[in-house]
């Protein structure tokens, strides 16, 4: 049998278009999807009208605002892109993807007339719909990749042939109890150094928008990029603004915005760029441990690993015999 383990917008994507698979749900995953991305790119279009065919669908312009240290500017200051690096990533250089999420306008798929991070939720939840049939709830004891076997709490064990991993790559090393995943990371992608996963807290506050002055932003702006706070992404939606911060706010508000929801993330320092590991595919931003990777990649990867999760033999064999040379 094959399967994506996983519970967020990668795992609903990868569902929907891989043939032949299960979904096995493990618990709550990070709330952004792990695409870093809290918004459809336009260039996603086609995939959203194949899944959403009656929708109304349209380009939506998403403005980024500029806070630094306190000056709102809605141009982006000169050496903002450098601070901001330095800010929430502790480097000078950082992937092209996870700047383009804060760029002056950002061209987004709108469904239906809805805001970014609405659309993006319609997007999850028709997924989940169009999904139903193929997932089931599970508690994921441990992953044996030497005997390809999923082991559930309860003493229920499912055998594997293709397995796809969608949730963090963290979790994937703590259901690996032999430690195999570990150990071929090091081997393939550590040198002189043992292997340690670069993590650093990532807290996400959910709040209710209240503030006389975000509220007045929030019909221009759909999000704000700062430095010199605790916070270093503010978005907006729906009547709701949502905190992005690198330390813990022992508060009940941020900034007049009553805290609805409190969520822990983990946020990529160092990139490995890494797509398979013990057998086992991985997709998605905190899977692969690369912030370069939005839904566009999800898309195309999912789409080229489509054949190899398929039922068609054909797939798997080489046509023309005698010619094998010639593929590599």
């Amino acid at each position: 049998m094959k399967y994506v383990i996983g519970n967020n917008l990668v795992t609903q994507i990868a569902t929907y278009i891989l043939p032949s698979v299960g979904q096995l749900n493990c618990g709550t995953d990070y709330d952004d999807w792990n695409i870093g991305t809290f918004y459809i790119p336009y260039y996603c279009l086609d995939f959203v009208q194949k899944v959403l065919p009656g929708a109304q669908l349209a380009k939506y312009e998403l403005r980024t605002m500029y806070d630094m240290r306190n000056t709102l500017s809605a141009v982006k200051p000169k050496n903002f892109d450098q601070i901001y690096k330095l800010y929430t990533r502790g480097k000078v250089n950082a992937e092209t993807e996870y700047l383009n999420s804060i760029s002056d306008v950002i061209d987004v798929v709108s469904i239906n007339g809805e805001s970014p991070l609405r659309s993006l939720i319609i997007l999850r939840d028709e997924l989940k719909r169009l999904n139903k049939n193929k997932i089931e709830n599970v508690k994921i004891k441990e992953i044996d990749v030497k005997q390809r076997l999923i082991k559930l709490d309860g003493g229920k064990e499912y055998l594997y042939s293709n397995l796809l991993y969608t949730s963090d790559l963290t979790s994937l090393l703590s259901l690996d109890k032999n430690h195999l995943v570990e150990k071929y990371i090091e081997q393939n992608y550590a040198t002189t150094e043992t292997f340690s996963l670069p993590v650093v807290d990532k807290y996400v506050y959910h709040c209710k928008l209240e503030n006389e002055n975000d509220i007045e932003i929030s019909k221009i702006f759909g999000q704000i990029a700062t430095v010199g706070k605790p916070w270093f992404r503010k978005i907006f939606y729906n009547g709701n603004v949502v905190y992005e911060s690198l330390k813990q706010i022992f508060e009940d508000k941020i900034e007049g915005n009553t805290v609805d929801k409190y969520l822990e993330e983990t946020q990529i320092t160092d990139t490995l760029g890494i797509i398979k590991v013990a057998g086992i595919d991985l997709l998605g931003k905190c899977t692969e441990w690369d912030n370069s990777v939005g839904m566009g990649h999800i898309i195309r990867r999912c789409n080229a690993l489509s054949e190899y999760y398929g039922d068609d033999e054909k797939n798997h064999k080489i046509i023309f015999p005698g010619q094998e040379n010639l593929l590599y």
